[in-house]
């Protein structure tokens, strides 16, 4: 990764320094509408934007949850341990995470270099790249549609181990450099 990209990613952000203050628990107010488990997009994403990014909170143990968008982690660098819907899933530099609004989420506490940057996705932008892919009935359609379609009855997760290809790699950087600058 860029080294100038990095170094933007991997500030402590206030809420971090929050927990490296002494705070126990995820701000809730940051994340939920309401009680319950859901993270809301109109939290994290601004009026009209069907995608933004927030690098993943370091520190502490991300409790259980469900989204209501699409969220695809991706490991930066170090890892991450992920359970999703039960399943223990250990991220390593450069893989992908999908996740459906219908996964269940928790994420074990990372270190400072554990970075992994979260895409915030509403549904609807997998609206065109849907008609781009085809017929065909590969496991990424199948997720999408059920993006599209709010429910999964399947386990609502994609694990990409990516790392070693380079075009992929390119491709997430250059998202990234442009979701940064917005």
């Amino acid at each position: 990764m860029d080294p100038i990209l990095f170094e933007k990613l991997r500030v402590i952000t206030a809420e971090e320094q929050e927990i490296l203050d002494g705070r126990r628990d995820i701000d809730r107010d940051l994340y939920m509408q309401e009680q319950g488990s859901t993270i809301n997009s109109r939290k994290l994403l601004d009026s009209g934007k069907l995608i933004t990014i927030r690098p993943h909170t370091r520190f502490i143990d991300f409790p259980a949850h469900t989204h209501d968008y699409v969220e695809v982690v991706y490991m930066c660098s170090g890892t991450t341990t992920h359970i999703v819907n039960g399943k223990e899933i250990k991220l390593e530099q450069g893989d992908l995470l999908f996740l459906n609004q219908s996964a269940t989420h928790e994420v074990c506490q990372a270190g400072e270099k554990d970075l992994a940057v979260n895409f915030i996705v509403l549904p609807e932008f997998f609206s065109t790249p849907l008609s781009m892919i085809g017929e065909e009935p590969t496991p990424l359609r199948k997720f999408l549609i059920d993006c599209l379609c709010g429910k999964s009855p399947d386990v609502g997760y994609l694990h990409f181990n990516v790392s070693g290809d380079k075009p992929i790699q390119n491709l997430l950087e250059n998202l990234l450099w442009v979701l940064i600058q917005d």
